[in-house]
């Protein structure tokens, strides 16, 4: 692996993640959300904006894939952090079948069926 590559794997670990958020957050001004997938923002954004009628400034990145959420998740020192302002969107996959590791915290919101598309349906 170059210097390139190496550069780039570091601008896109969880750590530069969780270092550019700290950069952008606000306390108790908006709600954070983190989601793994693409498009999941769409359906994300009327979720929340639904909850809190609108009333709040939204903030959404994606990470990449539920393996990075995780671990982005678990970046965070939450005593730190209000679990209500900081939010995290999954999608169940086959998580239940292979046995993941994923936090059950209230925080984390994952779908009821495979995935947000299917959910949606």
């Amino acid at each position: 692996m170059g210097i390139k590559e190496i550069n780039e794997a570091a601008i896109e670990s969880e750590h530069a993640l969780y270092h550019e958020f700290l950069q952008q957050y606000r306390k108790k001004s908006t709600i954070y959300g983190f989601y793994e997938g693409k498009d999941d923002v769409s359906f994300y954004t009327s979720y929340i904006q639904n909850i809190t009628n609108n009333k709040v400034i939204y903030n959404y990145k994606f990470i990449g894939n539920k393996k990075r959420l995780v671990a982005f998740y678990n970046e965070f020192d939450w005593r730190r952090f209000d679990r209500h302002q900081i939010c995290f969107f999954m999608d169940r996959d086959l998580s239940d079948v292979l046995n993941e590791d994923i936090p059950k915290e209230e925080n984390i919101y994952i779908t009821e069926g495979y995935s947000i598309e299917n959910q949606i349906i």
